[in-house]
């Protein structure tokens, strides 16, 4: 099967869903993983736009970036590429072999828990090589209520696609919508994530490029082109896509729960503020 890539031209845009972009036919022609080419690393915390900003550099043919250490895209690809389980160094090496374009440009969206879980191959062979991008959301409460939502009803993506995780009660009804402790738990993991990357930048003097959500959202191909610029890539190594439409698949209730935190916004934005919380909150 011919293996799927934008350095072929497209004409249309390609909004692939997170599952589809796991499958083998995205696999790329192999190129030796001892090599480091144009590799990128995307640090993010949840609910930040990655994947929409995987998809665009994908459709502007730099890069094939996913949550590689992500548990069930981890388990899905060493299970078609033959890698036993824990050996970390030889999946970063099947990676690098059958997800590099093939102008050489490699990429991964890195969540703080998958540097947490996977230190040692992160350190010694992907940060030595990779040039380090930090998205992030200025609007906190936002980011908690989608990752409220996201978490309560399973329904991460833009195709309605609902994941098999979704949390239940002690009598299997799944937990309500719209609860704004859930939202503030949210939150503050959320922005304990955020404290650990701006630790990680500071400690380590790492140049890297900032991108903001808010940013992203309201200049799509601009952004593409900061990454490029970024990575040093000619003009003749990507193309500039349009920019990607943000119908999303959700359910009624879903969007009700939305407005409903959303009208709160004020109110959650004080209680995200550690230092208001009473002590039994922290």
């Amino acid at each position: 099967m011919d293996s799927v890539s934008p350095t072929n031209p497209v004409e249309q845009y390609q909004r692939v869903p997170i599952g589809q972009l796991r499958d083998g036919k995205y696999d790329q022609p192999p190129v030796d993983p001892q090599r480091p080419g144009n590799w990128f690393i995307i640090c993010t915390v949840e609910r930040c736009g990655s994947h929409l900003l995987g998809r665009l550099l994908f459709n502007a043919g730099i890069g094939l970036s996913l949550e590689y250490f992500n548990v069930r895209t981890n388990v899905d690809m060493r299970a078609r590429w033959g890698v036993r389980d824990g050996d970390h160094d030889q999946y970063f090496s099947e990676l690098i072999r059958h997800r590099t374009l093939p102008n050489g440009t490699w990429g991964v969206q890195l969540h703080w828990s998958h540097y947490r879980n996977h230190p040692q191959v992160i350190d010694q062979r992907l940060l030595p090589h990779a040039k380090l991008i930090y998205l992030y959301r200025r609007d906190l409460v936002s980011q908690a209520i989608s990752l409220h939502l996201a978490r309560r009803s399973g329904y991460y993506g833009f195709d309605g696609t609902v994941t098999p995780d979704v949390p239940v009660d002690r009598h299997g009804r799944p937990r309500k919508l719209g609860s704004i402790w859930h939202t503030l738990t949210c939150a503050r993991r959320l922005r304990r994530d955020q404290r650990n990357w701006e630790r990680f930048f500071a400690s380590r003097g790492a140049a890297s490029l900032r991108i903001a959500y808010e940013d992203m959202i309201t200049d799509q191909p601009g952004t593409v082109g900061k990454v490029a610029e970024f990575l040093g890539l000619p003009a003749s190594a990507y193309r500039i896509p349009s920019a990607e439409p943000r119908e999303n698949n959700m359910p009624e209730n879903v969007e009700l729960a939305r407005k409903r935190l959303a009208q709160h916004h004020g109110l959650l934005r004080v209680l995200t503020d550690v230092a208001t919380w009473p002590i039994w909150l922290r």
